[in-house]
């Protein structure tokens, strides 16, 4: 193994040593510290700070070898590793140090990247840089957002109209901008008598007036940043359950970060298509 990619893996094990000092010493990380205005703040100078650092760059060797193969390759496979060993163990998850610390230092190599890469465009592959680019715009804005992220259980019970949850991550009480009214709770059940498809046949009202909507797993129903999923009913009484459960999500840096992915799997597609093409033209 080359000294660089040595060096790269050695900086990757010393963030993650960091990261389990301070989860044991602070425990899990509170995503409140990026709430709104602040998350959106410290997102500009991040951006801002990957700016400067690239255009210092030809002073400052330790910003080239971030920019570089090496850099890349150790931050991507050290991501790649908590994450199998939270899957694994159910350790260093999304809320623990050393995941968001390898995160950051991942988002931020890649950063540098696309801002290397668009500091000379003429040079560098066009579907390389998008994608690249949108990568980075994504996983900057989830990391910088997860403050902003609101989680709220509700249950709501036939004719009786709620607009108050249950914060999933505080315990507490949230006060919806909106009004569930479950009208109806529909079940189709397979031969065997178990559950096939269920929805909910909801009424919400908030200032904009009255609409209905059917809310199945997987199909929310989206009121602004909200988005409301099926996620529960009364299995004792099956068919005839009197009550459903949603989870009531609010991410305002949703729209932002769905155009991102949407970018990208354009991108990989033409990608395909090109080298495809390009293949064919050869022959």
């Amino acid at each position: 193994m080359k000294l660089g990619y040595k060096r790269s893996f050695a900086r990757c094990v010393l963030l993650f040593g960091a990261g389990t000092a301070l989860q044991l010493l602070l425990g899990d990380v509170n995503p409140q510290w990026l709430r709104h205005p602040i998350g959106l703040v410290l997102a500009i100078n991040y951006v801002y700070l990957l700016i400067v650092l690239v255009a210092k760059s030809d002073k400052w060797q330790w910003v080239q070898q971030l920019t570089g193969h090496q850099a890349s390759v150790s931050s991507l496979a050290s991501m790649l590793a908590v994450t199998i060993l939270f899957g694994l163990t159910g350790k260093c998850g999304p809320s623990t140090w050393p995941f968001c610390i390898l995160l950051f230092y991942f988002i931020s190599v890649l950063g540098l990247r696309a801002i290397e890469e668009l500091r000379h465009w003429t040079n560098t592959p066009k579907m390389t840089l998008i994608i690249h680019t949108t990568v980075f715009i994504v996983l900057a804005a989830a990391f910088f957002s997860s403050g902003d992220k609101e989680k709220a259980r509700v249950m709501v019970v036939i004719d009786e109209p709620l607009h108050t949850g249950i914060s999933t991550r505080t315990g507490q009480t949230v006060i919806l901008p909106f009004t569930l009214t479950l009208e109806d709770f529909v079940m189709e059940n397979y031969p065997d008598g178990s559950p096939k498809t269920f929805l909910s046949q909801v009424k919400i009202t908030d200032k904009k007036g009255e609409r209905n909507f059917d809310i199945e797993v997987n199909h929310p129903a989206k009121v602004g940043a909200w988005r409301i999923y099926q996620v529960g009913y009364d299995k004792a009484m099956g068919t005839d359950s009197r009550y459903s459960v949603f989870e009531c999500v609010r991410d305002g840096w949703y729209p932002l970060i769905k155009t991102g992915l949407w970018i990208i799997l354009a991108s990989g597609i033409l990608m395909a298509l090109t080298a495809g093409y390009k293949r064919k033209k050869r022959k």
